[in-house]
Parts: C-alpha cells; sequence; structure tokens
C-alpha cells in the first residue's frame, strides 16, 4: 500500500523532469553571424526532404518503372542525395544510382542547384542507364535553384531510405515523446492529489512471472541482436522513453478508471516485443507510441468476463498495420532483415522457447503454427515461408506473442488449433500483403490477433471433441508437456536443416550483409559467400560463433 500524496508527489516530480528535458533538448534557433555564415558552405536546410524527392516527379519515387525497376532509395544529408536504383519486389541489390551534388560554377548537364551523376553498376540491365537518365531529366525540370543556403540555421540530417513525407529530427520527436510521458505523468499526479483514484488503494507492487519471463527472454534477444548489429544500440534510447511513456499510462488509464496502479513490469514485456516486431526509429515515433498505447489500453477496455481478449502487443501492431494500409505515406519500421545479421538468431530463439515452455504449458499453440505454416497450400507457396515459420522474424512471433497465455484458450486441443488458426492467417496476410504490393510485415500481427479473437469459440469446440473423444485427445493434456516440447524441439530442429532457410536467406541478400558488414562477416575471394561464412549457412553451429569471436578478440590483441 501506498500513501496518495507520496506518489502523487513521485509523479508530478516525474512528469516536470520529463517537461525540463523537452524544454532542454527542445531545437533552438540561434541568430546568424553574417560574417560566420559568409564563411560557411551551402548546405541543404532542414525540413526540404519531401521537395527533393519531389525533384522525381516525372519518374516517380517507389514506382515501378520500366524493366521492372523502381528508385525506392534515398539518402539524404546537408551535401546532397543518391537515388538509388533496383528492380521492384524489393530486391536489395542496388543496380544503379543518380547522385546530386551542390553544383559548382561552369559545370555543364546539371540543374539549377545541382551537379547529376549517374552510376550504373557492372552487369546491370541495359534499361537501367535509360531510367537514371529520366530521373536525371526529371531534376533538370523540376530543379528551382533554391535548395542550398549558407544561413541555414539548421542542416539537414542524413536520412536513409526516406519515404515520401516530412520525417521530423531526432530531436523534434525525442521532445514530443517526452511531452506525452509528462501528460500520462501529470495525469497519475492529479488523480492522486485529488482523490479520483475512488476507494481501491492507489497503488501496489505486482511482480508476475508472466510478465518476468518474457521481459527477461526479450532482453536476451536484444542482447544478442546488438552484438551483431551495432545500429540497434541507436534506437534505445527511444526504446527507453516508449517504457517510460508507457508506465506513464498505464498508471494515468489504472487511477483514472477507479483501479488499482499495478506498479510491476508489466509494460515491459509491451514495449520490447513491440520493438522487437518493428522497431520504430525517430521519424516513426508517433506509430510507435500508438502502438503502446493500444496494447495498454486493451489491458483496461477489452477484457470480457476478465480475461485479455487480444495480445496486447499484437493488437498495437495490428492497428498500426491497418493504419499502415489506409495512409501508405506512414513510416513501417521494418528491421526483420537486420535481425538475420545475428547470425544464430533463430537457434537462440528455439533454445530460449524450450525453457519458456518447460513452465507453461503452451507450446501446443507453437506446434500447431509450425504445423500450419509448414504444410504446403494451394496459392500460398509465393509467399516464401512454407518452409515454416524457421525464419527469426517470423519465429519470433510464433514464440512471443501467439503463446502469451492470458489470451491462448484454456483446453490444450484449442491451443493447438488456435496455433493452426494463427500460422494459417500469418501465410495469408503475408500473401495479401506482398500480391497487392504492400509492406507485409504487420502480417505477422494479424494473424496473431486472429487466432486471438477465436481462442473462447475453439474452447467450446474442444470441450465437445473432449466429451465425445475423450482417449483420442488425452495425449495434449499438461502432463504430457515434456513430451511436446521434446517434439517441437526436434520438429524445430529437422525444420532448419530440411528448410535450409538461412543459406536461402544469406545466399538471396548477399549485397545486404555485404553492405552492412557485420563483425564477423568474411570477405572471400569472391565476396561474401556461403563458403567464406559457414557461420551463416550451417544451423546450429554456436561452435563456430564462438571461434569467429575468441579470433577477432586475438586480432584486436595483436
Amino acid at each position: 500500500m501506498f500513501e496518495r500524496r507520496s506518489l502523487a508527489r513521485v509523479a508530478l516530480v516525474l512528469a516536470v523532469a520529463a517537461v525540463g528535458a523537452a524544454v532542454a533538448v527542445a531545437p533552438r534557433t540561434a541568430p546568424v553571424d553574417p560574417v560566420l555564415a559568409a564563411q560557411r558552405p551551402p548546405v541543404i536546410a532542414a525540413g526540404e526532404e519531401k521537395r527533393l524527392l519531389g525533384l522525381l516527379a516525372d519518374v516517380g519515387f517507389e514506382r515501378e518503372l520500366q524493366g521492372g525497376l523502381t528508385i525506392d532509395g534515398a539518402s539524404i544529408d546537408a551535401e546532397g542525395v543518391v537515388f538509388s536504383l533496383r528492380r521492384a519486389g524489393g530486391d536489395a541489390q542496388v543496380l544503379g544510382r543518380l547522385r546530386l551534388s551542390r553544383k559548382t560554377s561552369g559545370t555543364a548537364g546539371g540543374s539549377a542547384s545541382f551537379d547529376l551523376g549517374v552510376e550504373v553498376e557492372a552487369g546491370a540491365p541495359a534499361a537501367v542507364g535509360a531510367v537514371l537518365e529520366r530521373a536525371a531529366e526529371s531534376v533538370r525540370a523540376h530543379d528551382g535553384g533554391d535548395f542550398y543556403r549558407v544561413d541555414a540555421s539548421a542542416a539537414v540530417e542524413p536520412v536513409q531510405e526516406v519515404s515520401v513525407r516530412w520525417r521530423p529530427s531526432p530531436a523534434r520527436s525525442y521532445v514530443a515523446i517526452l511531452g506525452l510521458t509528462a501528460l500520462c505523468w501529470a495525469v497519475v499526479a492529479w488523480a492522486l492529489f485529488f482523490g479520483v483514484a475512488g476507494a481501491a488503494p492507489p497503488a501496489a507492487f505486482v511482480l508476475r512471472p508472466t510478465h518476468l519471463l518474457p521481459a527477461g527472454v526479450q532482453s536476451v534477444i536484444y542482447g544478442y541482436w546488438g552484438l551483431h548489429w551495432p545500429g540497434l544500440w541507436a534506437h534505445l534510447p527511444q526504446v527507453g522513453l516508449e517504457i517510460a511513456f508507457a508506465y506513464g499510462f498505464d498508471a494515468a488509464l489504472a487511477l483514472r478508471r477507479g483501479q488499482t496502479w499495478r506498479i510491476g513490469v508489466g509494460p515491459l514485456p509491451i514495449v520490447l516485443s513491440t520493438n522487437l516486431l518493428v522497431l520504430y526509429g525517430w521519424a516513426e515515433w508517433h506509430d510507435a507510441l500508438l502502438a503502446v498505447s493500444v496494447a495498454i489500453a486493451s489491458r483496461y477496455l477489452l477484457r470480457p468476463g476478465g480475461r485479455h481478449l487480444f495480445n496486447p502487443s499484437a493488437l498495437g501492431l495490428s492497428v498500426v498495420g491497418v493504419l499502415t494500409l489506409i495512409f501508405p505515406e506512414m513510416e513501417h519500421g521494418d528491421r526483420s532483415h537486420e535481425m538475420l545479421l545475428a547470425p544464430e538468431m533463430t537457434e537462440l530463439m528455439i533454445g530460449l522457447g524450450v525453457l519458456v515452455q518447460l513452465r507453461q504449458p503452451v507450446v501446443l499453440a507453437s506446434l500447431g503454427a509450425a504445423l500450419a505454416m509448414s504444410i504446403p497450400l494451394p496459392g500460398l507457396n509465393a509467399v516464401g515461408f512454407t518452409d515454416g515459420p524457421w525464419w527469426a522474424p517470423l519465429l519470433l512471433v510464433v514464440l512471443l506473442l501467439l503463446t502469451d497465455p492470458a489470451t491462448l484458450p484454456r483446453r490444450p486441443l484449442a491451443r493447438l488449433l488456435a496455433g493452426m488458426l494463427a500460422g494459417l492467417g500469418i501465410a495469408i496476410s503475408l500473401k495479401l500483403l506482398s500480391s497487392a504490393g504492400k509492406p507485409d510485415f504487420y502480417g505477422k500481427a494479424f494473424g496473431v490477433t486472429a487466432g486471438n479473437l477465436a481462442a473462447r469459440h475453439l474452447d467450446t469446440v474442444a470441450l465437445a471433441v473432449e466429451q465425445r473423444w475423450a482417449r483420442r485427445v488425452q495425449g495434449l493434456q499438461p502432463r504430457w508437456n515434456r513430451a511436446h516440447v521434446a517434439t517441437w524441439a526436434a520438429l524445430a530442429v529437422a525444420g532448419l536443416y530440411a528448410s535450409d532457410v538461412k543459406r536461402k536467406h544469406f545466399r538471396d541478400d548477399q549485397p545486404f550483409y555485404a553492405e552492412r558488414h557485420p563483425p564477423l562477416l568474411h570477405d572471400g575471394p569472391n565476396g561474401v559467400s556461403c563458403a567464406e561464412n559457414p557461420l551463416y549457412c550451417e544451423p546450429f553451429r554456436p561452435d563456430l560463433e564462438l571461434a569467429a569471436w575468441r579470433e577477432r578478440q586475438t586480432s584486436s590483441e595483436n
């Protein structure tokens, strides 16, 4: 139990601290010294990203062009722009580039603001050069000549793979998240000071294993991922801010509804799992907070009969995914391929999943999903995932979101059926989204949400089956959980070897690996290949990873 006044003071201090931090980091416009300004080189001012992409109006950005090509990447900084040309359909290989740099006097062939350079990779189709020349003509036609400014108070920050919309700077996003966090804690302080929380105790510490266990598993995944993808650490400050917001939003909802504020780790796995599935950047801060807000609100508002109806993270991501389909200009935050930079990520997830499954009888849901996603079905082979859920970003859903005990059916047979329904829903969602030319990674959450929605009905079906054929389904009872876990582990090992999914993705994404060059990647005479990198292509090779880390340590010491 806690005193209302003491809690209110703590909440008020947190709100004031958030406001103070927001004020401290808020972008400021300093007076420009004309002498210093004259000495500075001209730069592209912040806020020009959308107008720069508009230079391609005659050919289009992220639009399929002749020869099945598309300009779908743009690297923008204060010095200039590089547009990347690839094959349409998500191919990672860059076939050509159009470079825009600050125009120098007397240079011919450029636009009003830029010198233009066309680069065609060796072996690229003949259409690549023609498309890039059309893009250069579009830049010349639409460049008004006012992109570079000497007195720009803030230059554009480096942006990779931009989409056609305004992108807020990290500082502005930081301020926005802090402001909303301060608002939540201010509501908590107001509710506690004025006794709006009703007769219920204002707060209580509640530490539930069902919250602690997934948070621990997720933290291990983050740690291993960060070892192989240093870019992850740049996202963690935003994840930390989302956690602060989630706790404030959770407390404000509980107190405003007259309920006890249960202080524990409940919001933590929601934020961590949300960002594992869709790692939002600073430009997508509003998508991240919306997903977290919907997830936490569902814990209070969608509980028929006192039970959670949806997995909070899956519901939050599903809502953002639907909005992304309605408003294509919304950012996405897909980091599925970056997760593959960690070579033993799938194997790590399988091991962590077994530890969780031995403690809680949830493995039947994972088994059902794996079976549904491994059986070839007419019309779904084009999804590319009919080898089973052994691709790490998919396995994460099967082991993390789908197995939430609070949203699974209660009867063992119903859990198996719920997993099969969710697996089928994921496959169908991926197929429909990819066929429509839409980002398909939200399809993972759509399938889980569909399985959650059917949970109660599946319990009814399972009860009827058990009453009629009790002996035939008795092997699904929780007392056989260890046998179920052993079956899952055997299926996972066999599936990973049989599908050869690691080798397939490494072969298909070699330019992606080469560009990001994780710490244990080797370049051989033929570039990045499985022959030089068996760690990335062969399943269950922790021995190779340990040896590679020891070799790297020895090299750094010498």
